[in-house]
């Protein structure tokens, strides 16, 4: 609706702009979503004491996704318009772009949390430092999400969306699988496993999606490896 003099217009909203627009908060929420599952999953299968020391882990781990997570708030309305205005080459080169800046930052920040957790832990009680071994599991999956770049954000932007939600949903399923299979016989560290093994299938069939749709690949390997990426991440700049 817009308003003026004369009261309210409907003026109808292109699916593009309405997908730039919304998108963003697509991909918060299901950050939300893949970020809090486990500690669901986990509070139901193990007792208070043990969860806590799992919500303290996930949370450490979670700031190696930090960079990751910030940059795509601002990419995503980005690749979507370079996407239809320059095609395809543009959104990659785009993509490896994003890609490149914030991977070593996330590199930095996981030395950070390695090597501070166990004093933060420590610090927070007794109870909490037999959660190291978990911490490391959690940083392990959140840096296997963090190096296959953007590939779920870079499908929904390119009308593949329904390729990344069959793709978040069969590493939640095997997350959910392994978790109950996992926690009752190894507790928390069963869980972290889990996380693991969901991590690894999510960033592995998005970046075979990727492969699929555009004949090649967005991960870091891509981006700093690859001659090709490097030329195209350079053209970007």
């Amino acid at each position: 609706f817009i308003s003026n003099s004369r009261g309210l217009k409907i003026v109808p909203i292109k699916p593009v702009n309405l997908r730039v627009r919304a998108g963003p908060y697509y991909i918060s929420t299901l950050t939300i979503a893949a970020i809090q599952q486990d500690i669901l999953v986990v509070g139901t299968l193990v007792s208070p004491a043990e969860l806590g020391v799992y919500v303290i882990a996930s949370r450490l781990a979670g700031i190696v996704l930090l960079p990751k997570i910030t940059a795509e708030i601002g990419y995503a309305p980005q690749v979507s318009r370079l996407f239809r205005a320059n095609g395809r080459d543009a959104a990659i080169a785009h993509t490896r772009h994003s890609t490149r800046a914030y991977v070593p930052i996330m590199l930095l920040l996981t030395i950070l949390v390695v090597t501070v957790g166990p004093l933060v832990l420590e610090f927070l009680g007794a109870e909490f430092s037999r959660g190291y071994p978990v911490l490391l599991m959690l940083v392990t999956a959140n840096v296997i999400l963090a190096l296959t770049g953007h590939a779920g954000v870079l499908l929904i932007m390119i009308d593949s969306e329904r390729v990344q939600q069959f793709i978040f949903l069969i590493s939640a399923v095997v997350m959910f699988f392994l978790m109950f299979l996992l926690v009752p016989r190894y507790g928390i560290n069963g869980g972290a496993i889990a996380m693991v093994a969901g991590a690894t299938v999510r960033g592995l069939l998005g970046s075979i999606a990727i492969q699929k749709v555009l004949g090649t690949g967005v991960s870091a390997f891509h981006v700093f490896f690859s001659s090709r990426s490097k030329q195209s991440t350079y053209e970007a700049d």
